[in-house]
């Protein structure tokens, strides 16, 4: 086995291993969501790489071997190929390159994905595990990859809707950096304008569920006060009118509220700061609550 080249080499092939292994789960996605729009971008990542690790190590016959996408077995199928060909082969070609240089250089260690503890959430129901699915191309890495772009078209309010889908996507951006402090302040910003959109619509105040839900939340100058109310809260108000099932309070009870960490000193008293496998269940939770309150109706029992 060779060891490890000098410096500068050492650092191309890490950061070629590490957008291998995002490749590939950006592929992989794709194939769970059979989401196949994407086939060509993929296939062009996939060449890049090969033609850089091509570059780096001329000697290595296997990784000489690789094919550019697509092959001739790809245009033999022409338009009868199934859909998922293109993700299937450039997968496969795509972990070719991630095992080999694993094995001659096993020093490169790469960032992992966001680590969901999924066996910890019990079951799963279809759309949670989809939501799962969803983020789980996002890697704790320097360059945000698998960003999840969410349009929020069912929100009704136009302005409240911008904000949601800009601070959905600098939310991404925060953890793919590594701020997950800053991440957390952006999602729970997320949750409270999805949540509140539906919540303080005519249809869902005049329901006959909504004094029972909102018992718990304080009153200001006779007013509800949702400033008072976190994520957690506003996931139980949910369930309670019957906006979401039961099952999303799982996801939202995972993660503490971290409004008040803003200050420094807050942040010291409360002895609160998020961590990356909470702010991942975050960020799983808004294309849970996304889909989920796009098309769904309240309980009007």
């Amino acid at each position: 086995m060779a060891g490890l080249p000098d410096d500068r080499l050492t650092q191309h092939l890490a950061a070629i291993l590490r957008q291998a292994i995002e490749l590939r789960a950006k592929l992989q996605v794709d194939e769970r969501l059979e989401r196949y729009s994407n086939n060509d971008l993929r296939m062009d990542e996939y060449n890049q790489l090969r033609a850089r690790t091509r570059v780096l190590l001329p000697e290595d016959r296997l990784l000489a071997s690789l094919p550019e996408l697509p092959d001739a077995v790809m245009r033999a199928f022409g338009t009868k190929a199934s859909a998922d060909m293109a993700t299937t082969r450039t997968e496969s070609c795509v972990t070719q390159i991630v095992n080999q240089i694993e094995f001659r250089f096993p020093g490169l260690s790469p960032k992992a994905p966001i680590p969901i503890d999924v066996a910890s959430l019990g079951p799963l129901t279809t759309d949670e595990r989809r939501a799962i699915d969803e983020v789980s191309g996002l890697s704790s890495v320097s360059e945000p990859i698998g960003l999840v772009a969410l349009e929020f078209s069912w929100v009704e309010d136009p302005r409240l809707r911008e904000v949601v889908r800009r601070d959905y996507r600098e939310a991404q951006l925060a953890f793919a950096a590594g701020a997950f402090k800053g991440a957390a302040l952006l999602l729970g910003s997320v949750v409270e304008g999805m949540s509140l959109d539906v919540i303080t619509r005519p249809a869902t105040t005049n329901s006959s569920k909504f004094k029972a839900a909102t018992r718990k939340v304080p009153t200001k100058e006779g007013a509800l006060n949702w400033d008072a109310v976190g994520a957690i809260g506003l996931v139980e108000i949910l369930v309670t009118l019957g906006w979401v099932p039961a099952s999303t309070l799982k996801f939202a009870q995972g993660t503490a509220d971290y409004r008040d960490t803003i200050h420094p000193r807050a942040e010291l008293r409360l002895g609160l700061r998020p961590k990356r496998e909470e702010v991942g269940l975050m960020l799983a939770l808004v294309p849970l609550l996304d889909r989920n309150l796009s098309t769904a109706k309240p309980s009007s029992s």
